[in-house]
């Protein structure tokens, strides 16, 4: 049982590793990349998105790689905004 707590978490730091050497130029620089408001943000803003981007960091890079821009909310009241008025 030690053994597989043992390669779990050696498994969880080397994840969470490569999602902090991810995460610091992608706040920095790739952020910009895929969504343009962030680019202008301030210092404190990007320090708060390091959390977030070391643990999604597949997701995050793989956007990043892609230049995708940021995804579009589809709700019911988005689609409802967007129709036409009714008569």
């Amino acid at each position: 049982m030690d053994t597989i707590v043992t390669i779990a978490l050696g498994i969880i730091a080397a994840y969470l590793g490569v999602g902090l050497l991810f995460a610091l130029p992608f706040v920095f620089i790739g952020v910009a990349k895929i969504d343009a408001p962030a680019a202008s943000a301030g210092f404190w803003f990007k320090l708060i998105l390091i959390p977030g981007s070391t643990v999604f960091w597949p997701l995050l890079l793989k956007r990043w790689l892609r230049g995708e821009p940021p995804p579009v909310e589809h709700s019911a009241h988005r689609t409802s905004a967007q129709s036409p008025p009714h008569p």
